[in-house]
Formats: structure tokens, sequence, C-alpha cells
């Protein structure tokens, strides 16, 4: 059975990497990444769920989230922090 694939997105090294390893140990497989860009970069990976950072340099979460919901290929769930 695949793993459900997360985005962990979230510009903190800190955060970023506890939140990878949290998700890591319940058996999801993550990806970390750490700006919107990047985010908007891999979505065609087609996450389960993204766990973003609305307040981030250059493109916030707010922002990604507004252009990947614009795209209507995903019916994803966003958890915001």
């Amino acid at each position: 059975m695949a793993k459900d694939l997360l985005f962990v997105v979230d510009d903190d090294p800190h955060i970023r990497g506890l939140l990878t390893a949290l998700l890591e140990d319940k058996g999801y497989a993550i990806l970390a990444l750490e700006s919107g860009e990047q985010c908007l970069e891999k979505i065609d990976e087609s996450p389960s769920v993204i766990f973003m950072d609305m307040v981030m340099p250059g493109m916030g979460g707010e922002e990604t989230l507004k252009k990947i919901k614009s795209w209507n290929l995903y019916s994803h769930s966003f958890l915001h922090f």
C-alpha cells in the first residue's frame, strides 16, 4: 500500500524538521519544502495534505494556496499554521 504524500512547507528549518519527523513516524511520506514557490514547483506530485506556514519570505502561504485553488486541478486538504 502506498503511503500518503504530505507536504510540509515552512521557511523555518526547525519547524519543518519537527513536523517532518513527527509525520514520518506516523508512516507518511513527506516532502519538506521551504517556500511557496517550491510548493508550486512540486504540486504535480499531488499531496494528500499540505501543512503550510502562512507567513514566509517571497510567496507566503496565503498567496500560494490561492494560486493552487485557482488551478482547480486538485482537491487538497489544507492546514494552516
